[in-house]
């Protein structure tokens, strides 16, 4: 027999649901009541209340970072720089990592500005204020220019993206376009993420992407994306729950592992977490973004013994 608690959950979740489906209500409550907003959003996706006084997991210490970082005056500022595809450039190079940024082919406010037949045949679209929002032209012949041109207007006018999952700081960069060198080199197991986990400046470890579905290699199925996670030394640990990596591979050490640490941690040195992307392209490390609130702080591939021990790394 259901307990009137199951009734009084249902019902919560509903009214929760509610409320973060309707982008102003979210989007007011991500401005002015974000610590009550990603209490709600957590708890929409977990089932669990979140515990701000002492967080319990990984994911529960980022949320109430992120919270703390939207009331630190400098990192309110620094953190939404870095998060834009674009105007994080300009900080890499001021760190002395200028030699690691993708080739820019232009950066655009408006659609109508781009000049398609300038472009190369190969080329990658981004929205520099949100994640998932790209487009990879491979082959500039079979590209639906009006019809991506289209998508790309969209993508300008729609400002939802961070604010209903409590991601404050993309709801503050200004929406650009920018397009950038498409990225050949993609290996036997296709273009590699190398993802350091960095707090307060030191990396800690090294999340791993790879088989993104357009790997060369016949032998290695694609359409199934693979994490795994090395520590410094780049020995393969065993912190990706196995769901994650059904077609586990041995990923090669990256021939400028340690520069890439010194990069990473000298980028982030000002700030209490981050997650630092790059690749490494014909061996040479080019940049990829600085992530603050990975998969919006619901992180589900690390185990749940990963995220309980490295709650401590933050220091709230």
């Amino acid at each position: 027999m259901k307990t009137l608690k199951h009734y009084f959950d249902v019902l919560e979740r509903r009214i929760v649901r509610s409320i973060l489906t309707n982008f102003l209500v979210a989007k007011w409550l991500s401005r002015h009541w974000l610590r009550l907003y990603l209490r709600l959003y957590y708890y929409n996706w977990i089932g669990k209340h979140l515990c701000y006084a002492n967080p319990r997991d990984l994911n529960q210490a980022l949320i109430k970072l992120s919270w703390q970082n939207s009331h630190n005056a400098i990192l309110r500022e620094l953190i939404p720089m870095c998060a834009d595809k674009y105007s994080v450039r300009k900080y890499i190079a001021e760190q002395g990592y200028g030699d690691t940024l993708n080739k820019l082919y232009g950066v655009y406010d408006n659609v109508d500005d781009i000049d398609f037949n300038s472009l190369p045949d190969q080329f990658v679209v981004k929205m520099n204020n949100a994640s998932g929002r790209n487009y990879i032209c491979t082959d500039k012949s079979k590209c639906n220019w009006p019809e991506q041109k289209q998508q790309f207007a969209e993508w300008l006018k729609d400002n939802t993206f961070g604010w209903q999952t409590g991601e404050w700081q993309y709801g503050l960069i200004k929406p650009r376009i920018i397009i950038e060198k498409y990225m050949e080199d993609l290996g036997d197991i296709s273009l590699i993420d190398y993802k350091f986990q960095c707090f307060y400046g030191k990396a800690y470890d090294i999340f791993v992407c790879y088989n993104r579905g357009n790997a060369k290699d016949d032998q290695v199925k694609t359409g199934e994306v693979c994490y795994d996670c090395y520590d410094l030394e780049w020995n393969r640990t065993e912190n990706i729950s196995p769901e994650w990596h059904k077609q586990r591979q041995m990923v090669t050490r990256p021939q400028n592992l340690q520069r890439m640490i010194q990069m990473a941690e000298d980028c982030t040195k000002d700030i209490p977490y981050c997650r630092f992307d790059v690749y490494e392209i014909n061996g040479k490390i080019v940049f990829g973004e600085m992530t603050f609130t990975p998969h919006g702080n619901i992180i589900d591939f690390y185990t749940d013994t990963y995220l309980v021990k490295n709650k401590n790394l933050l220091r709230l």
